[in-house]
């Protein structure tokens, strides 16, 4: 589907394996994939997202929904797309292609709403389970917000100019 997943000990969200995040880091192909799987069996699974994916992790839970209504009063909405999410309370992350190349903040101001990309963080995605939510399951939501099987990249809206200036 396009994404970079790798895996993590069941219910929690770290440490990823070495050498797969950051700026710097390797993009597992298949093959590792499948021997990570066969090594550690099931547990959660992250995303390292590729170049082109910028995720908007909106944790309502920390006050990032003031954050998040500053940007869009200041850029203006943003299109569907498909979120992860394991809550309830509107917290979840938003994934939008975006030009490759370019260096992303880590945050809007305001806290409660990280940015993540390429070179910052990763996403864990269904099946997991979060550590910080009583174990509750990740699940995948379509543009129209309802529950949906995992996308392809290439399905990801743009990001906005105007958010991406910003």
């Amino acid at each position: 589907l396009g994404w970079s997943p790798f895996p993590l000990r069941r219910n929690t969200k770290s440490p990823p394996p070495s050498g797969v995040t950051g700026y710097n880091g390797e993009r597992p192909d298949i093959a590792q994939v499948r021997e990570w799987r066969q090594r550690k069996g099931s547990g959660n699974v992250a995303l390292r997202l590729p170049e082109t994916v910028l995720g908007i992790d909106l944790d309502v839970y920390h006050g990032g929904l003031a954050a998040f209504q500053a940007a869009v009063d200041k850029w203006g909405p943003l299109p569907p797309t498909w979120a992860s999410t394991a809550r309830s309370d509107g917290s979840k992350t938003m994934f939008f292609r975006v030009p490759p190349g370019r260096v992303w903040a880590d945050a809007l101001d305001g806290g409660g709403v990280e940015i993540i990309h390429h070179g910052h963080r990763y996403s864990v995605v269904w099946p997991s389970t979060n550590p910080d939510n009583g174990g509750a399951v990740y699940g995948w939501l379509g543009p129209d917000g309802q529950p949906c099987f995992p996308p392809r990249v290439e399905q990801m809206p743009p990001l906005p100019e105007r958010w991406r200036d910003g």
